[in-house]
Order: structure tokens, then C-alpha cells, then sequence
């Protein structure tokens, strides 16, 4: 006999139209306070200690605490002042605006051919980027105090094979949050301890189905067959290597997509993962294709309208 547990659902701070999954006995995970309450364990902070050892550490890490609270402020706030003010205002008010994340994609290559991801239908080349850049990169993001990274985009991160060192050069140059996106297919148990070990601040991992059918339907393998099982196992055993060092990041977020082939397997979905990871998340499908043609006369008056003003 299959048991169900009864979930509910919370709006995520991020995506509009995305939610948080929790049993209606559990409490949400806020991964933002629990970042300020383990402050003292984010690898920046230990680095910047270990480099200025003259610095008060109860100081060091009030102002760390500090500028993550900024940070998040400003997620919201930055570009609602932009907006109120308009761009050319909030400028010439000398009003400095830096990117508060930058996505930096280390690998532009996938072993998954996801028949809703664009890379299906444009021309990716595969290829991964290079050391040289990447430190060059990380050197302008820390020169310029912009406090998150993403080390993706569209490209699954874990294929880059010097990923675990690109970690650690950011959290050595005070890189308060470093986060990825991954399908998980190359996380097993050496690529688990590493990225652990590494001081990554979040992992999220894209899994679209409650089912192994529906699974593999949605993440078919590019080179070979993608094997639910394998999957799940390691999503649960990164749990365990996580306690088994005792390490308190990175966190752990799991996302699905949802259309009409994953929708009525929410509660599957929740139950799969509820015990594995520290957040359990859907989200709505976006269209990201379509023809100017399918929008109606006014919109696509104001945006030719646009386009012409400015040139593009």
C-alpha cells in the first residue's frame, strides 16, 4: 500500500509562480537565515580570518553577516529603485549599480537532451572554459565586492573536471555565496566529497518527474540512457556524505518543472526527496521560444515601437 503525506505550498522568494513543498507538519526551510546563523562555517569567512589573523573575529563576522543582509536587501531593492527612479537617473545620481549575482558558465556542454530546454533546438557548441579565465573572471568579481555566483547557466557545471578548484578559488577570493545547478547525473560519491570539501555555499538539483517513467521521459540521456535510479541515489547519498563530514553546506534544494506530464505527481515528487534535501521546490513551465506573431497587436506595437527607439 502506497502512504501519502499531506503537503502544502509557500511562494518562493525568487521565481514568480514557483513554490515551495512541506508537509503541513513541517516548517519552511529559510536558507537565508541559515546562512546568517552559520555564518561562521561559509569557507569566505574562515579564508578572510586565516589571511588577517589580527582582524577581532567576533568583528569579522558581524560585517560578514552584514553585507549577506545587504545583499538580499538589495535583491529586491536595487532594481526597484531602477525602476521607480529610471536607469538614467539612478546614474546620474551616481548611484553605483554592480550586479548583485553573475552566472558564469563553465560548461557549456550537457549530458542530458531535455526536449524543453532550449539547448535542444539552437546550436550549442560543447566546450568548457578555461582556468586562465576563470581565475581572471572571479579576480574582477571580487575587485568589484559582488557578493554571489551561479557556476552555470544552461550547461551542467559538474562536467567540468576542475570544478571543486574553481570553488575554492572563490570562496578564497571572499565570494560570499557560490551556488550550481545540476541534474546530478555525475554526482557520485568522489564527485560528492569534493564539491563538500570545496565550500560550495548551495547545491540545486533539476529533476522533473515523481516517477521513473516520467523521469526519464523529461531527462533523457544525450550519450546514454539516463537511469532514474541512479539519479535518486545520488541526490540521497550526497545527504549522507554531508553528515558524514559534518559539514554544514552546502544546502540542498531540489526543483521540478511542472507540465502536464509532472503536474499530478507533486505529492510523489515531495515524498521522494522530503527526507534527502533541505528544500523540495516546483516550478511553473516558462516558454522561452515562440514568434513575435503570437502576441497580440498592442504588445507587439510597444515592443516594435521599442525596438525602433532604441536602435536594436
Amino acid at each position: 500500500m502506497t502512504s501519502y503525506t499531506k503537503i502544502s505550498s509557500v511562494n518562493q522568494e525568487v521565481l514568480v509562480g514557483s513554490s515551495k513543498l512541506i508537509s503541513i507538519k513541517d516548517t519552511v526551510f529559510d536558507r537565508h537565515s541559515y546562512m546568517l546563523d552559520n555564518m561562521e562555517h561559509n569557507r569566505a569567512f574562515n579564508n578572510y580570518l586565516n589571511e588577517n589573523k589580527n582582524k577581532n573575529r567576533s568583528k569579522v563576522l558581524k560585517d560578514f553577516k552584514n553585507n549577506y543582509k545587504d545583499y538580499r536587501c538589495n535583491w529586491h531593492a536595487q532594481p526597484r529603485k531602477i525602476y521607480e527612479k529610471g536607469y538614467d537617473e539612478f546614474v546620474k545620481n551616481k548611484n553605483k549599480i554592480f550586479p548583485l549575482c553573475i552566472d558564469i558558465e563553465i560548461a557549456a556542454i550537457c549530458d542530458l537532451a531535455c526536449p524543453h530546454c532550449f539547448r535542444e533546438y539552437i546550436i550549442t557548441p560543447d566546450k568548457i572554459m578555461s582556468e586562465l579565465f576563470f581565475y581572471n573572471i572571479i579576480d574582477q568579481i571580487s575587485k568589484l565586492k559582488i557578493p554571489s555566483i551561479k557556476l552555470n547557466w544552461r550547461g551542467e557545471p559538474l562536467l567540468h573536471p576542475k570544478i571543486g578548484k574553481f570553488i575554492e578559488y572563490a570562496k578564497q577570493k571572499n565570494i560570499l555565496d557560490v551556488s550550481i545547478n545540476t541534474n546530478a547525473t555525475n554526482l557520485n560519491e568522489k564527485k560528492s566529497f569534493e564539491i563538500i570539501k570545496s565550500g560550495l555555499d548551495q547545491i540545486i538539483y533539476s529533476f522533473d518527474g515523481g516517477s521513473k517513467n516520467t523521469y526519464e521521459k523529461m531527462r533523457p540521456g544525450r550519450f546514454k540512457k539516463n537511469n532514474f535510479e541512479e539519479v535518486y541515489e545520488n541526490i540521497k547519498n550526497f545527504k549522507k556524505i554531508r553528515e558524514k563530514l559534518n559539514s554544514k553546506f552546502p544546502t540542498t534544494k531540489i526543483q521540478m518543472i511542472l507540465t502536464k506530464e509532472s503536474r499530478d505527481e507533486i505529492e510523489n515528487f515531495y515524498s521522494l526527496f522530503s527526507d534527502h534535501v533541505d528544500d523540495v521546490t516546483v516550478t511553473q513551465y516558462n516558454e522561452r521560444g515562440g514568434n513575435i506573431d503570437d502576441i497580440d497587436n498592442q504588445k507587439k506595437k510597444y515592443i516594435q515601437n521599442y525596438l525602433k527607439k532604441n536602435k536594436l
